[in-house]
């Protein structure tokens, strides 16, 4: 079933090697995709057993991430704690170009004059594509086995095994998990109340029910400006589509390659067109989203997990007193969570560079400064260990607590270089369902452009 915010579930992430976690990580449901990367070029050495420790003491590394707001505040302060207190003597400076895509932009113009930084904060596809173009990205395997500056094992067992798995690709350790978020659902359970609904949304009818009566609601006054309200908020995010292409059974990654054409694919696009076509769901374009949900223009809405304070905020300065949820997509029984975030890696530069950025790595994971920045940024904790500090936030932050509890199951996007490229040909087909003009019965050709271009960028990209 859709999973929703249960206070008497009592372990958040279970770490690997625990045998009855409370989140699960089901193989056969994850969308992991490593058939096409290439290992023919050999693997940059995880350590070299000949580094001179006492060459890292003034060596500087630089080290590039997306965040922004609390959670770059706050790194300035770890990395200057870091630089003052570690042993080796090792400087650090920091690089923050402001999101995801300008780290992207910066670090393959970076790597193109050969000036890379030594530590980065990105997704994993991101770091199969620089390998696939650079070799560049370091194995951190053997940094991990290392007797003298290896990871404590029950660290790394304690990380959640579908997000350090991710990292994995072709027995190679990309990155270790930095940062994992998801995008969940807002659901206005006292409105749905209200239209007679006792329970939340649970599958694509139900969900298709509740937010037409949402919008059929408005349709009852004398308000003809207000006949759009009511329903869903479309959300044209890459991840917000294929969470709706999961939800129908759609799998759009298998055999090396990305095929959107498929029934389930048709069904998923059809569904979302109906709801179009109905004004079951609808554009915001001015107020925030929050705004809308805290107002009742909206019975559902989506969001990621970090602005839950922006919607208990927004709610608060709305006066409601309604009471709202968190759930996932309605996918039925198979209670999928989508997760997508980021991971830390090494870019190669020369020995003695590779193990400081590695030191670095291995501080940055450690439970009390995952804690640090989870406090931050109100993400997914990425194993137990960090949530036996996370009390006090819990009890600050209860919608957080509850669906962290909540989740029992995820999966994450295509760990695959392309979906670099890909994830935008999915951004511009929901524009097209919902912007473009396209008509029910051309979500066929939809389906079959979205393939050609696919290939199309495959090829050309990294």
């Amino acid at each position: 079933m859709v999973v929703v915010l249960v206070l008497s579930v009592t372990a958040s992430c279970a770490p690997r090697s625990s045998p009855t976690p409370a989140i699960t990580a089901t193989p056969t449901a994850r969308i992991t995709s490593t058939a096409n990367y290439s290992t023919s070029t050999p693997t940059i050495a995880a350590i070299n057993p000949h580094v001179d420790i006492q060459k890292l003491d003034g060596l500087q590394i630089r080290f590039m991430h997306p965040w922004t707001g609390e959670s770059l505040k706050l790194l300035f302060h770890m990395v200057d704690q870091f630089n003052q207190t570690n042993e080796w003597g090792i400087h650090v400076i920091m690089q923050a170009p402001g999101s995801a895509a300008r780290v992207s932009e910066k670090i393959h113009e970076e790597l193109t004059n050969q000036i890379a930084s030594n530590v980065l904060v990105a997704p994993v596809s991101l770091l199969l594509a620089i390998d696939e173009r650079f070799q560049q990205v370091v194995d951190l395997s053997g940094y991990i086995a290392s007797p003298l500056y290896g990871m404590d094992p029950s660290l790394v067992n304690d990380f959640h095994q579908a997000f350090w798995d991710e990292g994995v690709v072709d027995g190679k350790l990309m990155g270790i998990p930095a940062q994992r978020s998801a995008l969940l659902l807002a659901y206005n359970h006292t409105w749905g109340q209200e239209l007679g609904f006792t329970s939340i949304p649970d599958t694509p009818a139900e969900f298709r029910r509740q937010v037409c009566a949402a919008n059929a609601s408005f349709r009852k006054d004398a308000d003809t400006a207000n006949d759009g309200l009511g329903g869903w908020i479309l959300n044209t995010d890459a991840v917000s589509m294929l969470n709706w292409l999961l939800v129908f059974g759609a799998n759009p990654y298998s055999n090396g390659g990305f095929t959107f054409s498929t029934p389930s694919s048709q069904d998923a696009l059809t569904y979302l067109y109906g709801l179009k076509t109905d004004a079951c769901a609808w554009v915001n374009r001015s107020a925030a989203d929050a705004e809308r949900f805290s107002r009742r223009e909206t019975l559902v809405y989506s969001l990621w997990l970090q602005e839950l304070d922006r919607q208990v905020a927004a709610m608060e300065r709305s006066g409601s007193k309604d009471e709202w949820m968190l759930m996932t997509y309605p996918d039925g029984m198979k209670g999928q969570v989508l997760t997508q975030g980021s991971s830390y890696a090494v870019l190669h530069k020369d020995a003695e560079s590779d193990l400081a950025a590695w030191l670095f790595i291995r501080w940055l994971s450690q439970p009390a400064q995952q804690f640090r920045l989870l406090t931050a940024s109100g993400t997914l904790p990425l194993g137990s260990q960090v949530m036996t500090q996370m009390e006090e936030y819990g009890a600050e932050h209860p919608h957080w607590l509850q669906i962290v509890n909540s989740l029992t199951r995820f999966t994450t996007p295509p760990v695959n270089a392309d979906w670099q490229v890909i994830a935008p040909v999915l951004e511009d087909a929901h524009w097209q369902l919902w912007m473009g003009g396209t008509k029910e019965d051309e979500i066929t050709g939809l389906l079959a452009q979205m393939d050609d271009l696919a290939v199309e960028l495959a090829e050309r990209y990294p």
